[in-house]
Parts: C-alpha cells; structure tokens; sequence
C-alpha cells in the first residue's frame, strides 16, 4: 500500500479507530513530538478541464503535525482541524517507515479500514444516483 492510499484511509476513516491504531504504536516505541499538531491553510489547486490550465480554487483549513520514532520521522496533513486523528496518523506514518514489529499488524487493520471506507463510499454514491436525472430528448415523433 503507498501512501497516498494509507492517507487516503486514514483520513476517510473514524478517529477512533486511527488514534486506537497509533496507541498500539505508543505502547511499544518511545515517541517524540518533533511538531505539535497545528492548523494550517493549504490552498486547493484545480484544473479547469477544456482549457487544461490549472487554477486555485481556495484555501482550505489542515492540521499537521511530525513525530519521530528513534530517528525515523512521520508526518500527517489533513483536512480540518482534529489534532488528536492527525498526530496518530503521524505516529502511524513513523511506525511504517521505521519498519517496526507493529507494521503488519497496521497493514492488516488498514486494510480492514480500505474496506469500511470502500463501502461508504459505494453507499453515498449511490444515495447521490436516486437524484439522477435523465433526459430525453423526443425527436421523430
């Protein structure tokens, strides 16, 4: 799994279920906070489709934070401002770069969490498809 996937996760997922995953880190690895969770302003980049230029749409309120475990850093951007889901989400970025016993057991839970996401998703699309509208156009008759 790369990480835009893992981040993509994390931050579709409960923060309950994020922070629960990072405790486990915490409970085994020592780790230190490089960067203290802090709001922040990201601007949005788009791109206008027929032209094909890109534009900024806005900014859009983040919180990120750093952590170290032993020497090995994580880090975590999202959306919002709960500094508690983005300093786990953190700890969980350093624990997989570091490589630590608690990897597979993250890749696991991630994977548990893909699917949770996966279906909420297919649920909201297809709460958005009743509003469809279809259009007809009568030519010919």
């Amino acid at each position: 799994m790369n990480k835009k996937e893992m981040f993509r996760i994390l931050g579709k997922s409960s923060r309950e279920k994020v922070i629960a995953l990072a405790r486990e880190v915490e409970a085994n690895h020592t780790v230190h906070i490089v960067k203290q969770p802090a709001k922040t302003l990201v601007m949005l980049k788009m791109r206008e489709p027929v032209a094909n230029s890109q534009y900024f749409l806005g900014e859009l309120l983040a919180c990120e934070a750093m952590v170290k475990i032993g020497e090995t850093r994580g880090m975590a951007l999202t959306a919002g401002d709960d500094f508690d889901k983005v300093l786990a989400m953190a700890v969980i970025d350093a624990a997989c770069n570091a490589g630590v016993p608690e990897t597979d057991r993250i890749t696991a839970e991630l994977k548990e969490m893909a699917a949770a996401v996966k279906a909420e998703e297919e649920e909201e699309f297809a709460r958005s498809m009743k509003s469809k509208v279809q259009f007809r156009v009568m030519e010919g008759q």
